[in-house]
């Protein structure tokens, strides 16, 4: 009866309780964690490198939103100010311009991981771009920009927009009153963005320009 008893008592545990069930079943957990850890090494540098790519593709986003909203200021400030005086013979751009620069400048201080290049205040084409096109999105900002038109770089010093020549802007040239009010002006922002990884390059440059058309002027003063 004993050994019937012990016999069916073997039966129920089954084999896993016997000496070669016990290293059975540790061996076999201890290639399920290699396998596991196998699996972890495979993947986890895959979703870091996607997370990492997420990051960066979000901070050049925010450079450009920064690069776009900065030059919408620009331009707001520049449709009520670009306008002429009909009774006077000619008028500089270059006071209202430097206002313009210097709004600018104000909303490019929270960049990060960014830093300014230049910037182009322009009389804008039917296709919103300035005669000869704009400049190289380079750090010499070559080319483009052939006529009425205000060039400027970034003082890192200042930390604001300082003249850099340009053909100038006539503003007696421009048509402002109404019912022929067509005159539009632009401001082209370009900024270079660091990458934070360096994944995928050291840097990009990022641009953002806006277009708007002049506030006529009063009919008394066309």
């Amino acid at each position: 009866m004993t050994n019937r008893t012990a016999d069916s008592g073997r039966g129920a545990h089954g084999w896993r309780g016997s000496r070669l069930g016990r290293v059975y079943h540790h061996r076999t957990t201890r290639s399920d964690r290699g396998a596991a850890l196998i699996e972890a090494a495979i993947i986890l540098p895959v979703l870091m490198v996607f997370l990492l790519g997420i990051i960066e593709f979000g901070l050049v986003y925010a450079t450009g939103a920064t690069a776009t909203g900065a030059s919408r200021t620009g331009a707001r400030l520049a449709v009520a100010t670009f306008g002429p005086n009909k009774a006077a013979v000619t008028g500089s751009v270059q006071g209202p311009a430097d206002l313009v620069a210097d709004q600018v400048s104000g909303d490019l201080t929270a960049l990060t991981s960014a830093v300014p290049i230049g910037m182009v205040i322009y009389k804008a084409n039917s296709s919103g771009a300035p005669t000869g096109g704009f400049p190289s999105s380079t750090a010499s900002m070559s080319g483009g920009c052939t006529a009425d038109c205000m060039r400027y770089t970034w003082n890192t010093s200042t930390k604001k927009f300082t003249p850099s020549g340009g053909p100038g802007w006539n503003l007696s040239t421009n048509d402002v009153c109404l019912p022929a009010s067509t005159a539009s002006v632009g401001v082209w922002v370009l900024i270079r963005h660091s990458y934070l990884t360096k994944l995928i390059g050291q840097y990009n440059f990022v641009e953002g320009r806006t277009v708007m058309r002049l506030e006529p002027l009063p009919g008394d003063q066309c």
